[in-house]
């Protein structure tokens, strides 16, 4: 089990979701932003659901590279 453990590859839609963080990076700002705001920067992300790029933003959190801030029940994103 541990052999097979250690040879995984990221899948496809791990290698284009890295590429997705990228860009999310690029559009954020130390102000802050919305989901919607941060769709609306850049086109790659405005074809995607709000629910990928939050996903997306959830793991970038969890990383350490973005801060979430709650604001009267709106949520704005921002580079740490």
């Amino acid at each position: 089990l541990a052999k097979k453990a250690s040879n995984k590859k990221p899948t496809k839609t791990q290698e284009e979701n890295e590429g997705l963080k990228v860009e999310i990076l690029n559009v954020l700002t130390n102000e802050g932003a919305t989901v919607t705001e941060i769709q609306s920067k850049s086109e790659v992300l405005g074809g995607l659901s709000n629910q990928r790029v939050s996903a997306l933003l959830r793991q970038l959190i969890a990383d350490g590279k973005v801060v979430k801030t709650v604001d009267k029940k709106k949520s704005y994103f921002s580079l740490v």
